[in-house]
């Protein structure tokens, strides 16, 4: 019912808490506010079993949180979360964030350390470090056995300022990402609103799962840059599009693991004070699988929809399957146009798929390369 613990001030605090199960519920907060000069607070959890944040105020609008802050203009760092537990549930926009609202270079937001021997869930939970001013985002690594991540939930890291978003790197047995709500998915992602670049994302799995509309992204909407994403997968990689309700007029329909530069609508340029016309480089994209599958409209692609240029994007995979309008591309507006290199023993391309690299205007169109042994195109592929 809206408790609180805090260690606000100018002199960095500590706050740590040790228990069995551990539960922030009804709008309950762990709140590290560092509004000084000085750096070495931190917040550390540690359950033997389970954390758990769940439960909204009363009118809905505040969520159980734990979360770190660094204010000042200073080269202060704001607080560490470091989080160890054998289950971690993030339930009714339950959130685990760092943020930096500093206006120097040198204010950095705190780094986000999870630790979880058994089952990350994140059921329309939010995990997140943002930078909102000239300070960058702290980095999120976590490492479970198996990730969960749907009902419109995120792990991502953001930027709407000249600072950099931080990285993010995760480490599972299992990852699986799914669903939709109206127009926002569930998604792990990196984005840049400002000047500063997006993170990068670094995924070590054995499986893969992306379903129903759900995301992988690093993406730029003005002048800084997308940042890399990168997939280990020892076994396999599965995108499905199927039973997808997302809608939306900027984002392609179906699921996705792209790295882009996109324009955003007026509105949100002016809110933001973005330029009509992005000018930030898309990211590199590379998978390592043995395993491939793409299909009910599947993408996955590097995009750059402003001056910039397009992204490099590179599978590896002993067996490459697109079916029912799977896609992989390259596309570029005006800048030197993306690269799609492909290296599988089996490549099979079916009912409506494509492998594409396309430019508009000025732009100039990226090579498609492809390694393959056994090549099977048909039902109006291309």
């Amino acid at each position: 019912q809206q408790s609180l613990i805090n260690a606000i001030g100018e002199k960095p605090g500590i706050i740590s808490l040790s228990g069995k199960n551990i539960n922030l519920l009804n709008a309950s907060f762990i709140l590290a506010q560092n509004q000084g000069n000085l750096s070495g607070s931190s917040l550390n959890i540690k359950a033997s079993e389970f954390l758990t944040l769940s439960g909204k105020s009363p009118n809905n609008e505040i969520s159980s949180a734990i979360r770190s802050e660094v204010l000042q203009t200073g080269e202060a760092q704001g607080a560490n979360i470091i989080i160890s537990a054998q289950k971690l549930q993030l339930r009714d926009q339950g959130q685990i964030q760092t943020g930096s609202f500093s206006e120097s270079v040198n204010g950095l937001g705190g780094e986000i350390n999870i630790n979880v021997s058994d089952t990350v869930d994140l059921n329309s939970g939010l995990i997140s470090a943002s930078a909102f001013s000239e300070g960058s985002a702290g980095n999120i690594e976590l490492s479970t056995s198996q990730l969960q991540v749907y009902n419109a939930a995120s792990l991502t890291s953001s930027t709407t300022g000249s600072g950099n978003g931080g990285n993010i790197k995760v480490n599972a047995d299992f990852i699986k990402l799914a669903g939709s709500f109206n127009d926002v998915r569930s998604t792990i992602s990196a984005s840049s609103l400002g000047t500063g670049d997006a993170g990068s994302l670094t995924i070590s799995t054995k499986q893969l799962r992306v379903e129903e509309g759900a995301s992988f992204s690093s993406s730029s909407f003005g002048n800084g840059n997308a940042g890399n994403i990168s997939i280990d997968a020892s076994e396999l990689i599965t995108l499905d599009g199927k039973n997808s309700n997302f809608q939306s007029n900027n984002e392609p329909q179906g699921t996705t693991i792209r790295t882009s530069v996109q324009s955003i609508d007026p509105v949100a340029q002016q809110i933001f004070g973005l330029p009509e016309v992005p000018t930030g480089n898309s990211g590199n994209l590379t998978i390592n699988t043995p395993i491939l599958n793409l299909a009910q409209n599947s993408v996955i692609s590097v995009e750059n929809q402003g001056t910039g240029n397009g992204g490099t994007l590179s599978i590896n995979a002993d067996q490459l399957n697109l079916e029912q309008v799977g896609k992989v591309t390259a596309a570029t507006a005006s800048g030197q146009g993306g690269n799609i290199n492909l290296k599988t023993e089996n490549l099979q391309i079916d009912e409506g798929s494509e492998i594409t690299a396309t430019a508009e205007n000025n732009g100039d169109g990226g090579n498609v390369t492809i390694n393959t042994t056994s090549l099977i195109a048909k039902k109006n592929s291309q």
